[in-house]
C-alpha cells in the first residue's frame, strides 16, 4: 500500500497519506482509534479533508516497518468490516441503528425544545401579564433560569467539545454555548433561553423533515415484493407445504445467491470508498463570534461600560448564522418530498445543486419497462424459433430484469409451457441455467466470450439486428451457440424533456452508461441528444469511471434502477433511483428515491438543490450583515441591549422567512398521487 511518495519520515514522526481517507469520516475515526492502541504510538491525528495522518511514535518501542505493517493491517481490516458486516450494508440506506439514533436524537431535541420553550414561555407570560415584580431579583427564579439554561445548552457543549477534540477547531455550537453562559452571568436569562429555543426549534424542524423523507424511503423498501412462486405445468400457483421455494434475483430475502452477494459487496466497497457526505465548516460562525468577543472585551477595557460591551456581545451572537443552513435544508427536504423526491440526507440536495456530471442508465430509466421482441432466430436446423424462445423463457423465469420478464411474457402468450430450470443470474452478463441436464447460457456477447463460445457464425445476423436499433441476446446450449433473440426498447416520452431540462438547469456533462452494445447505446443517445455514452459497461466498469470523474473534481450524479446499477449508485456523490420498479438493493444503495418513475424529477431535484444553495448563501449574507451592522451600532453606543436583542430576532426571522421561499407552489395533484403510491406500495 505504501510507496516513498506516500509518506515523510523524521525521527519519531511520520506523516503519511492513507488511501480512501479523503471525505471518509468513518475511516478517519476508525484509523485514529485503532492505531492509537498500537504499542509505541504516542499520538496520532488524521484528517478526512487532506487524506493524511500524522503519527508520533517511540522508535525504541516500535520500528518504522512494523508501524507501516500495523497501518496496512488497520486499513485492510476497516474495509473487510465494511464488506463482511451486515450492519455496514444497512448503513447504505435506513439502517436500524441509524434510524434508532435519528429517533433518539429527535426525542432529545423535542425534550430540550419543550424544556427551554416552556420555561421561556412562562417567564415571558408572567412578565407580560403581571409585569416586573420583586421576584425578578429572587435567587430562586435566577436558579431556575440558570439550571434550565445550563441543561438546555448541554448538547451544544457536547457537540462543540467533540468537534474541538476531533478536529481541533471551535464550531458554532461551542460559541453559542459560550454566549449563553455569558448572558447567564449577566442575568440575561430570557435572552439566553430564547437563543437556545430558536436553535433547537431549527434543529427539530430539520430533523422532522429529514426523518419524514427517510420514512417514505423505508416504506418503499418494506413494500418491495417478497414472493415465492410455485410453477406447475407452466402456471403460477400458491405455494404449498413441502414445496421448494424459488426466489427471484432482486427480491427482498436474507440470502439471494452468490451473484447478488457479490453485487452487495461491490455496493458496500463503493460506498466505503466514497465516504459519508461531509458537512462544510462553520466558517462564518468561527470568524464572527471571536471578533464579537474581542470587540466587546476591548470596549469594556477602554470604556468600563458593562452594558455597552453586553450590547456588542448580543448584536454579534451568531444565532441566525447557525440556523441559516438547517432552516433552508429542512424546507428544501419538505418541498422535494412534496414533489415525490425523497432524500436520505438533507445534504444530498446541497450536493445535487453542485452536480456537474449526470450519468444515466438506459434500461428502465430512460427507456420503458416493457421492451418488445422483434425477432427470434434459430441457428440450428433441429430447433425451431419457438423452441429457442421456450429455452430462453425457461432459463429467465427466475430473473426479474425487464428483458427477462418480457421473454417469459412472450412465451406465455404463445401458450408455451416452461421447463423446470435451475438458474443463476450472472450480473452484467446474463443467466446460466440447467434444463433437462443441459447447460443453457442466455446473455450478451461478453458472456459468450467469457465462456469461450464461438459466435462468428452469427455475425451477419447480429449486425442486421443492431442496424435496426435492436439488442441481440445470445443463446447457447452446452457451449454451442444455438440462437438469437432481437429485442428493442422504447424511449420514455418523458426522457426527452428530462435531458433537455438538465441542460436548462445548467448541467454541463450528461452521459449514458449502459451494459448493452454500442449500437443500442448509440441509438438511444442519438435519439435523446446525449453526446457521450459508454456501452458494454459492467458494474465494476461503472464504478471505475465514476471514481475517475470524482478524482478529477467533478461532482457526479448517477441515475439508475437495476441491480447492475447499485454499485454505481453507491459510488456516485448522489445516487438516484426510480423507486417504483427498482429492486431493494438499488433502493438501499441510492441517496435519493424518486416516486412515479419520472426522469424529469432529476432536473427538479437539481433545481431544488441549486435554489437551496442560493438561499443558504443569502441567509448567511443577511445574517452576517445584520450581525456586523449590530456590532458597529453597539460599539458606537447607538443601540441598547434591548435593541440589540430585537436586532438579533430580526436577523433570525429574516433567515426563517427567506428559507420559507423554498417551499414553492407546484402541482399538488401530482405530488399527492406520488405520496399515495409510496403509502400504498
Amino acid at each position: 500500500m505504501l510507496s516513498e511518495n506516500d509518506y515523510r519520515l523524521l525521527p519519531g514522526r511520520l506523516r503519511i497519506t492513507i488511501p480512501n481517507l479523503r471525505k471518509n469520516s468513518l475511516l478517519e475515526a476508525y484509523f485514529v482509534k485503532q492505531v492509537s492502541k498500537v504499542t509505541g504510538v504516542k499520538t496520532i491525528t488524521a484528517s478526512s479533508l487532506t487524506g493524511r495522518a500524522l503519527i508520533y511514535f517511540d522508535q525504541a518501542r516500535i520500528s518504522f516497518p512494523v508501524l507501516c505493517q500495523e497501518i496496512e493491517n488497520t486499513w485492510e481490516l476497516f474495509f473487510e468490516q465494511q464488506v463482511n458486516q451486515e450492519s455496514k450494508y444497512e448503513v447504505l440506506s435506513l439502517p436500524k441503528a441509524t434510524s434508532q439514533i435519528m429517533n433518539d436524537q429527535g426525542s432529545i431535541t423535542k425534550l430540550y425544545v419543550l424544556a427551554t420553550g416552556g420555561v421561556l414561555t412562562g417567564l415571558l407570560a408572567k412578565r407580560m401579564l403581571v409585569g416586573r415584580s420583586p421576584l425578578v431579583s429572587s435567587t430562586n427564579v435566577f436558579y431556575l433560569a440558570a439550571l434550565t439554561t445550563i441543561i438546555g445548552s448541554y448538547p451544544l457543549l457536547r457537540r462543540g467539545v467533540d468537534t474541538l477534540a476531533r478536529k481541533k477547531r471551535i464550531n458554532s455550537d461551542l460559541l453559542l454555548f459560550a454566549t449563553t453562559l455569558v448572558l447567564l452571568a449577566m442575568k440575561e436569562s430570557i435572552t439566553g433561553l430564547s437563543i437556545l429555543g430558536i436553535v433547537y426549534l431549527s434543529d427539530l424542524f430539520h430533523h422532522v423533515m429529514q426523518t419524514r423523507s427517510q420514512y417514505a424511503i423505508s416504506k418503499m423498501v418494506a413494500t418491495k415484493e417478497l414472493t415465492a412462486r410455485r410453477l406447475e405445468n407452466g402456471e403460477v400457483r400458491q405455494v404449498l407445504a413441502g414445496d421448494t421455494v424459488m426466489v427471484q434475483a432482486g427480491e427482498r430475502v436474507p440470502e439471494d445467491g452468490e451473484s447478488i452477494a457479490h453485487m452487495l459487496k461491490m455496493v458496500e466497497q463503493a460506498a466505503a470508498a466514497r465516504g459519508a457526505l461531509q458537512q462544510p465548516e462553520d466558517y462564518y460562525a468561527q470568524k464572527l463570534m471571536p471578533l464579537t468577543m474581542g470587540i466587546a472585551a476591548m470596549i469594556f477595557l477602554v470604556t468600563r461600560d458593562f452594558y455597552r460591551a453586553l450590547t456588542v456581545l448580543l448584536a454579534g451572537c451568531p444565532i441566525a448564522v447557525s440556523i441559516a443552513k438547517n432552516t433552508a435544508l429542512g424546507t428544501a427536504v419538505a418541498d422535494a418530498a412534496r414533489k415525490g423526491i425523497f432524500v436520505k440526507q438533507s445534504r444530498c440536495l446541497e450536493v445535487a445543486g453542485q452536480t456537474e456530471v449526470v450519468l444515466w442508465d438506459k434500461t428502465g430509466t430512460l427507456t420503458t419497462e416493457n421492451p418488445i421482441i422483434t425477432e427470434v432466430i434459430s441457428l440450428q436446423r433441429k430447433q425451431s424459433n419457438q423452441e429457442i424462445l421456450l429455452l430462453v423463457a425457461s432459463a429467465e423465469q427466475g430473473n426479474c430484469h425487464p428483458l427477462a420478464r418480457m421473454v417469459v411474457k412472450e412465451a406465455m402468450q404463445k401458450g408455451l409451457i416452461l421447463e423446470p430450470a435451475e438458474s443463476e443470474v450472472l450480473v452484467g452478463y446474463g443467466v446460466r441455467a440447467y434444463i433437462n441436464q443441459q447447460e443453457v447460457l442466455v446473455g450478451n456477447d461478453s458472456l459468450m466470450y467469457k465462456e469461450h463460445i464461438d459466435i462468428k457464425t452469427s455475425k451477419a445476423r447480429v449486425l442486421r439486428l443492431k442496424h435496426f436499433g435492436n439488442s441481440a441476446i445470445y443463446v447457447a446450449v452446452d457451449k454451442k451457440l444455438v440462437g438469437l433473440i432481437g429485442v428493442k426498447e422504447h424511449i420514455r416520452p418523458e426522457s426527452y424533456q428530462a435531458i433537455e431540462q438538465l441542460r436548462v438547469v445548467g448541467i454541463p456533462h450528461i452521459g449514458l452508461i449502459t451494459g448493452d452494445t454500442a449500437n443500442t447505446g448509440n441509438a438511444v443517445a442519438d435519439e435523446l441528444g446525449i453526446k457521450r455514452y459508454w456501452s458494454t459497461m459492467r458494474p465494476e466498469d461503472k464504478i471505475r469511471m465514476i471514481t475517475q470523474l470524482r478524482r478529477k473534481g467533478y461532482p457526479v450524479m448517477m441515475v439508475g434502477d437495476g441491480i447492475n446499477d447499485s454499485p454505481a449508485l453507491a459510488a456516485a456523490d448522489v445516487g438516484v433511483t426510480m423507486a417504483d420498479n427498482c429492486p431493494e438493493l438499488a433502493l438501499r444503495a441510492a441517496n435519493v428515491a424518486i416516486a412515479g418513475d419520472d426522469p424529469r424529477k432529476v432536473s427538479q431535484m437539481i433545481s431544488i438543490g441549486k435554489k437551496t444553495n442560493q438561499v443558504i448563501r443569502q441567509n448567511l449574507s443577511f445574517a452576517v450583515g445584520v450581525n456586523v451592522a449590530g456590532i458597529a451600532l453597539a460599539a458606537a453606543n447607538i443601540i441598547s441591549p434591548l435593541a440589540a436583542s430585537l436586532l438579533l430576532n430580526f436577523g433570525t426571522l429574516g433567515v426563517i422567512a427567506n428559507s420559507a421561499r423554498l417551499f414553492s407552489k407546484g402541482n399538488h395533484s401530482a405530488c399527492k398521487q406520488d405520496r399515495q403510491m409510496v403509502c400504498t406500495g
